[in-house]
């Protein structure tokens, strides 16, 4: 399984919230880069995202499920945590259809599976905002350092985009957490 989490596909102002190395006019060679990531996963590859996949109200649903379909080249499965930006039904879901939930939407984009909220696996919490657990794998906080938010490192794995530039790997985060 491999891990990631704020994506912001689309969102001209995450390049700079986060010192993404682009200009802001380059969202799409942002977007490209990170979809060329995903082009690199083994066929069949399960990623989980914890949240906020697309940031921009001007998409459409088509928009987003061109991309979600490429993600899923080559039989991989997606999963997602809703994150903030994706709980509030982004303006291009509402657009499409206000009759479904966000989960609904997201499974209708193409998702394998759609979780509102945190979920287990193993002895692990992921979650979209760092979660007061041990063990907790998270995204939201991008790079901004842990103890910003009084996270404390050896109960908490960052697996935003910004922070790793990279999948995350679910063996490295046992690693991490001492292999239990």
């Amino acid at each position: 399984m491999f891990i990631t989490s704020d994506l912001h596909f689309y969102h001209r102002r995450i390049i700079e919230y986060c010192n993404r190395p682009y200009q802001p006019d380059e969202i799409y060679k942002m977007n490209e880069d990170i979809l060329s990531e995903f082009d690199k996963l083994p066929s069949g590859a399960t990623i989980l995202n914890l949240g906020d996949l697309v940031v921009n109200s001007r998409l459409t649903f088509y928009d987003v499920k061109a991309l979600v379909d490429r993600m899923k080249l080559n039989g991989k499965h997606l999963w997602i945590i809703l994150g903030n930006h994706d709980r509030s039904l982004p303006k291009f879901l509402k657009k499409y259809d206000k009759t479904k939930t966000a989960v609904e939407l997201f499974y209708e984009l193409g998702f394998d599976m759609v979780c509102p909220l945190p979920i287990s696996i193993g002895n692990y919490i992921f979650s979209h905002e760092p979660e007061d657990y041990v063990k907790n794998v998270h995204g939201h906080i991008h790079n901004t350092p842990m103890e910003e938010f009084g996270l404390d490192r050896k109960n908490h794995f960052n697996v935003c985009w910004d922070e790793q530039h990279r999948f995350v790997q679910f063996d490295e985060i046992a690693k991490y957490f001492g292999g239990n």
